[in-house]
């Protein structure tokens, strides 16, 4: 009985343990999808991405053509179409895109955020909504000969696809996901320690073991999403990078998206671990008390019954004739 006991015990502690660690990743990964550490891997995949910046250039460069013909200059006839295509083409290389991007995609964020959240949503790629206007009209200003007589372009915002329809899809799948495992897995953890304390056998140290039990498993999740790659990470995942969670880390992760998760997870392992040093501090404490007591008690109860001790006369000597009264002598 007591071994089964034990076996039910390690189990909760085991199972208890998994559903917490996988509660803390699912709280860090929402925690990273609401600080904005998620969309801006978003923006840094798309800035990084040809097709984007093509998509980008193309719209722009026919936004400015069409601008500025709405302006009564002839861009055909003046010989500006070539000019005006590669001040385009210079504004997306340049580092004011990258940061322009950023703080688009992060003024959308709750937008971003809605998306993920909407159950009836109907199935479709994440738009990014670019404005260029400014970016345009800071190379304009800056070209030589001709950029004091070129005017201030407006441009409509560019809907640039930035996640695809199938990726998109499931990050949804995983956004739901992780809010069940924040909603609901701690409380299961909890359950599982309550019936594993139950059974135990020893309970003063199950707390300690089953603390340490989801730091462990909490520290090496940490370990893994700092010293490993997205890429490797979703190759390791159900499915490889062709499941759900996989395409997720592989096509919208970036190094720097999963070294937040990262740390925010190695924060709660650091909390895990320093609360089972100190409940393995009490439940020594403990044991040490308990084997005192037992050792007292143990005295106590073997201890022999008080004996008489007769001391011999002065002067006495060890071959004389005395002895002690109804004892016999051999006894000395």
């Amino acid at each position: 009985m007591r071994t089964f006991r034990t076996l039910v015990s390690a189990l909760s502690i085991f199972l208890g343990a998994l559903a917490i660690a996988l509660w803390a990743l699912g709280w860090a990964a929402l925690y990273a999808v609401e600080d904005g550490a998620v969309f801006k891997g978003v923006a840094e995949r798309s800035y990084d991405n040809p097709a984007f910046k093509a998509a980008i250039t193309d719209e722009a460069q026919s936004g400015v053509r069409n601008y500025f013909e709405r302006q009564g200059v002839n861009v055909e006839a003046l010989r500006l179409g070539g000019a005006l295509d590669a001040l385009v083409v210079v504004a997306v290389e340049s580092d004011a895109f990258p940061r322009l991007v950023e703080t688009q995609v992060d003024s959308a964020r709750e937008q971003f955020v809605a998306q993920l959240k909407e159950p009836d949503r109907p199935p479709g790629p994440l738009v990014i909504m670019v404005d260029i206007s400014d970016v345009i009209n800071e190379q304009f200003d800056n070209a030589p000969l001709i950029g004091a007589a070129l005017p201030t372009v407006v441009l409509p915002p560019v809907a640039v696809e930035a996640v695809s329809e199938e990726t998109f899809e499931d990050a949804r799948t995983s956004y739901q996901v992780a809010q069940f495992a924040r909603t609901w897995l701690l409380w299961v953890g909890l359950a599982l320690l309550a019936i594993g304390l139950a059974v135990s056998p020893r309970r003063r140290w199950f707390v300690a073991k089953f603390l340490l039990a989801v730091g462990a498993i909490a520290l090496g999740a940490w370990a893994l999403m700092t010293f490993a790659e997205p890429a490797t990470v979703a190759a390791w995942t159900p499915g490889g990078e062709g499941g759900t969670a996989g395409a997720v880390i592989a096509e919208v992760m970036t190094t720097e998206t999963f070294r937040s998760v990262a740390n925010t997870v190695l924060w709660i392992a650091v909390g895990l671990l320093a609360a089972a040093a100190i409940a393995a501090a009490l439940a020594f404490q403990a044991t040490q008390r308990g084997s005192q007591r037992m050792l007292i008690a143990r005295t106590v109860a073997n201890e022999d019954p008080p004996v008489a001790v007769i001391e011999p006369p002065a002067g006495y000597e060890p071959d004389g004739d005395w002895q002690p009264t109804g004892q016999d002598r051999s006894g000395w």
